[in-house]
């Protein structure tokens, strides 16, 4: 199961429900497993000089030394499950979003808490950056998108008020997208906060969103397993369709190039494949951890649960 996934270069990282984080060599299938978690892992991200984070259901956050595959630090404060990251331009600060309506501030370099946000009245699901790493956007299931002054830790102003809970925020230059439980797929004009284009379809929720390297391509992963291309210029759909794999799309991703997209869901593999055509090239992953089958690991109902409920639910 991946929660997420984040490509580098010739590398990729997936967060994982099986707790571990999986470093893989793209177009290969060597991988390296980084252990130190306590509950699913929801989010990995590579940060600056050879470093990730990751973070999930134990509350904390890791960064990583990818060099050793070792824990460089533990970062605990939240009270929740911490559902995504987001890594400062400049590599300095790393924000968390928490299911226990918060968001974390940190030093990457020390590990130590700058400060928590407050002020959503539900889970916080994503959290961006400006593209000047003044400002920091937070999405959730209250419905609304708020931004916040990283330097004095101070809310600056609500952006939006959806009425659905907001899962995903994708930030380029001066536009902000959100996907919501209700399916709603919204780009917003940062400067006016006008609505650019509303890529609404009928399916639910929107669970991923990612950016093509240029920026000139948005994909959207949904519940029911589908992926659309948009073209961020146009605001035009140019494809919509079923992703490789089964289920809903947790995680999207480009690749270096910009063209083919890793996406992970409810298999117990990430797939890679070509952006133009609608052709399953899954290379990322050939044996089955077990994690799905094996009795002895999870219980029936368990593994309902995080197949079919924890879309939407947690418990």
């Amino acid at each position: 199961m991946d929660a997420a996934v984040s490509p580098s270069g010739r590398h990729a990282l997936t967060a994982s429900f099986d707790n571990s984080v999986g470093l893989w060599m793209l177009g290969d299938e060597g991988v390296q497993w980084l252990e130190g978690h306590d509950a699913a892992v929801k989010t990995a991200i590579f940060l600056p000089g050879r470093q990730a984070a990751s973070s999930g259901d134990d509350f904390a956050v890791i960064v990583w030394d990818l060099a050793t595959g070792k824990a460089r630090a533990r970062m605990e404060g939240h009270r929740g499950q911490v559902q995504s990251l987001a890594v400062s331009p400049n590599g300095a600060v790393l924000a968390s979003a928490s299911w226990d309506g918060s968001v974390g501030l940190w030093d990457v370099a020390s590990g130590k808490n700058r400060t928590m946000l407050t002020g959503h009245r539900g889970a916080v699901n994503d959290v961006v950056f400006s593209a000047d790493g003044r400002l920091v956007f937070s999405a959730s299931a209250d419905g609304t998108i708020r931004s916040w002054d990283v330097a004095s830790g101070q809310e600056t102003r609500q952006l939006v008020e959806h009425g659905f809970g907001v899962n995903t925020l994708l930030l380029h230059n001066e536009w902000l997208a959100y996907g919501a439980v209700d399916g709603g797929t919204r780009v917003i004009d940062l400067g006016s906060d006008a609505e650019l284009a509303d890529l609404t379809l009928d399916r639910r929720p929107i669970l991923s969103m990612a950016l093509s390297p240029d920026g000139g391509r948005m994909a959207v992963g949904d519940g029911q397993g589908f992926v659309m291309i948009v073209d961020t210029d146009t605001w035009r759909i140019e494809g919509d369709y079923q992703a490789a794999g089964r289920g809903p799309v947790w995680a999207l991703a480009f690749t270096g190039d910009g063209a083919s997209l890793i996406a992970g869901g409810i298999d117990d593999a990430a797939y890679v494949f070509p952006v133009e055509h609608d052709l399953e090239a899954p290379i990322m992953a050939t044996e089955t951890r077990e994690f799905l089958t094996d009795p002895d690991v999870m219980s029936n109902g368990e593994r309902q649960f995080r197949r079919k409920c924890s879309i939407c639910h947690s418990l």
